[in-house]
């Protein structure tokens, strides 16, 4: 591996934004047998510079494959992409992505084969080209002089055609002095021009093709750099109204006084409604607040007045015990319960001191509210007049008394709960609820219980 040191300034000097991404131009089955594929890595500048280690390419010339690099570059100037490929020499010393030598500038999509394969048709043509001169010029000699005229006009026009292909080459080979050596020009006009030396006209066609699809794939790369605008720094939510997402990884720059919704970091998203104003959504993210919701708010392009953050928060049901849904407050930075029930369950093998029903259950629902529905209640063999340990989470802490239940038609009795408000208790002795069934209710200030006591009756309503 040879580690590369990358330094990229903009055009004022400051250290440039954005990322870069390498490839090798070919799959390459390295000394360990792995093979290298042709894929992209991609490292994101800071502060303008990267280190990256790459394993080193063959060295020039005649390599087999060499690095392909894409600089995609933002800035206050815009968005810029360059291609280029590059040698990167075997170095157990960290060199410097300037220096390192530049094997060429590749029309996208053509890899280091297609060159070898197209320089070599080239380089039979050009061949071709200097026999033919050489054919012409032997049988001028053996033929009358106009004959010698005609030949010798004929190879010139060949190795005029041959210098047009090395002029349009993107220095492939720099020291090429000779039709054959130009025919090893860029990938470019290597496809664009395999029978340069017999028509013009063909490869100013075939350069067009070439340049065309390199056009196309700039496009996709500028269209998709416009999506990822890379990291806010220390700038005012107020001035990012082009369209794209944004990323924010030092809290001590996301402050109020520029505007952010609180000081965490997190992800910005800014949606445009054509010209006229602009929405702002910003997740928080690696703090207590990921995962809980995310901002948002408007702000009008012409007069640059922006609305309040508000938060838009997540919900999170809890079947474990009943169903409970919980939403997240900003405000006190907690979750809330705002729905619950466990709904009706039968608690009558609970019973205790000699105590028996037909029925008797216990539900709690709408976060605080405990209800109770007993029939058959019998205390004539009771022990004592508590005939209940009220369950966790079902107890109304601090707040003991009577609660009424009607004990028959015409009849109420008062349900007494205990001074540690952990049982309910009726004189003994007596039987309770005979023909129709009591029940009777209070308010907890307990958390919402963990287990649920008896066994289900019928299920939780959906209402």
């Amino acid at each position: 591996m040879t580690t590369v040191h990358i330094d990229l300034r903009a055009g004022t000097g400051v250290p440039a934004e954005g990322s870069i991404s390498w490839r090798p131009t070919l799959a390459v089955t390295q000394a360990d047998k792995s093979i290298l594929l042709p894929a992209p890595v991609s490292t994101v500048l800071s502060g303008g510079t990267a280190t990256l280690d790459v394993p080193a390419s063959p060295d020039l010339p005649g390599a087999a494959w060499c690095w392909q690099v894409v600089e995609s570059i933002t800035g206050p100037g815009g968005a810029s992409t360059r291609i280029l490929r590059v040698a990167v020499p075997d170095s157990d010393e960290t060199v410097e992505y300037a220096d390192l030598p530049r094997v060429e500038t590749l029309a996208p999509g053509v890899s280091w084969q297609d060159l070898e394969g197209l320089a070599a048709r080239a380089e039979d043509a050009a061949d071709r080209a200097d026999e033919a001169a050489g054919a012409a010029a032997t049988d001028a000699v053996a033929d009358v002089q106009a004959d010698v005229d005609a030949q010798v006009t004929a190879a010139q026009t060949a190795r005029t055609g041959a210098e047009a292909a090395r002029d349009t080459a993107v220095q492939a080979a720099e020291d090429a002095a000779t039709a054959r050596d130009a025919a090893a020009a860029t990938a470019a006009d290597a496809l664009a021009s395999q029978q340069a030396a017999h028509t013009d006209a063909a490869t100013a066609t075939e350069q067009a093709g070439a340049a065309a699809a390199s056009a196309g794939q700039a496009a996709t790369v500028l269209a998709s750099a416009v999506q990822y605008k890379g990291s806010l720094g220390t700038q005012d939510l107020n001035t990012i109204l082009t369209p794209g997402v944004y990323y924010q990884d030092n809290i001590a720059s996301a402050t109020v006084e520029r505007n952010y919704p609180g000081a965490f970091g997190g992800a910005l998203e800014v949606v445009a409604r054509g010209t006229f104003d602009i929405l702002q959504r910003y997740t928080p993210m690696g703090s207590t607040y990921s995962g809980r919701g995310a901002y948002q708010r408007t702000i009008v392009v012409s007069t640059g007045a922006a609305t309040p953050w508000r938060f838009i928060p997540t919900q999170r049901v809890d079947t474990t015990a009943g169903r409970a849904i919980y939403t997240w407050d900003d405000v006190s930075n907690r979750e809330q319960l705002i729905y619950s029930d466990t709904g009706w369950r039968d608690i009558s093998s609970s019973l205790i001191n000699g105590w028996v029903a037909s029925i008797l259950r216990i539900r709690r629902s709408n976060c605080w509210n405990v209800e109770y529905r007993i029939l058959g209640l019998n205390g004539s063999n009771a022990t004592d007049p508590k005939f209940l340990a009220i369950p966790d989470g079902f107890r109304d802490v601090g707040n003991n008394g009577v609660f009424v239940a009607a004990k028959s038609t015409d009849q109420m009795v008062g349900v007494q709960m205990d001074s540690a408000t952990t049982s309910l208790a009726l004189p003994i002795g007596a039987s309770y609820f005979t023909a129709y069934a009591g029940r009777f209710g209070y308010s907890v200030a307990q958390a919402w219980p963990t287990t649920l006591p008896g066994t289900a009756v019928g299920t939780i309503p959906n209402l």
